[in-house]
């Protein structure tokens, strides 16, 4: 039987049995609720995406599946884990969902519309997004290279054009935390960039280098447009 929750009353199309709750967003948020619903693995459905955006948000709510109901593209906004469909076709997501949530902790994708205010503002939700998964030191350092890679992606990959966008997309393993930013951009020459004197204390101009110094990972992909970030989690830390 699967459990569904939602601030709605949302009728579901499905034959097989199903609990359906309704629930506010303040008992969403609520520690107390969150322990209650531990062990056993509900859906929760949405017909708004601002919605989903702040349950995806939160790092211990993360864990659980999306289901989106509604009528919004998602040319922008974070992307929910599945849509509408018919009930064989979303128990078979569904499956395959918790299969990968037990390698995938935590996992956000976001598609970011090229301008500054959204780019500072996702930087900023991350940060509180991985806190409690680092320490201080190693949290301040992700959000650096976040901060960083998202910059350039709208600076210099898609040159401020805001008809472009921004992919993000960030994965908890448990022992590291992998980060990918895309840009729609050229690309670039990556040694050129690499050879180039920089100064890690300027706020201006750290560049690739630094994120290189950050991060125990980092590459690029197919023509330098999509980076791929990775920092392991000490010992001792979650």
């Amino acid at each position: 039987m699967i459990t569904f929750y939602s601030q709605k009353n949302i009728k579901l199309e499905f034959n097989n049995d199903y609990t359906f709750n309704t629930v506010n967003n303040n008992t969403m948020f609520d520690p107390e609720f969150q322990k209650t619903i531990s062990d056993i693995n509900p859906v929760f459905v949405f017909d708004d995406k601002n919605e989903i955006y702040s349950f995806k948000m939160n790092s211990y709510l993360n864990k659980f599946p999306v289901l989106y109901f509604g009528i919004d593209d998602f040319k922008s906004g974070i992307i929910p884990d599945f849509y509408i469909m018919c009930e064989d076709e979303f128990n078979l997501h569904l499956n395959s969902y918790w299969e990968k949530r037990k390698k995938v902790k935590r996992e956000l994708s976001i598609i970011l519309e090229n301008n500054i205010k959204d780019v500072n503002k996702l930087i900023n939700d991350v940060y509180y997004f991985i806190e409690d998964i680092f320490e201080r030191d190693d949290g301040l350092y992700v959000k650096l290279a976040i901060d960083e890679a998202l910059v350039n992606a709208y600076k210099h990959g898609n040159k401020k054009e805001p008809e472009k966008r921004i992919f993000f997309d960030l994965k908890y393993y448990g022992h590291k935390i992998e980060i990918t930013v895309k840009d729609e951009g050229e690309g670039f020459n990556l040694p050129e960039i690499l050879e180039k004197e920089y100064d890690v204390y300027s706020t201006n101009g750290r560049g690739l280098k630094l994120i290189e110094e950050l991060m125990d990972e980092v590459c690029f992909k197919y023509r330098g447009n999509i980076i791929n970030m990775v920092k392991y989690i000490n010992q001792g830390e979650r």
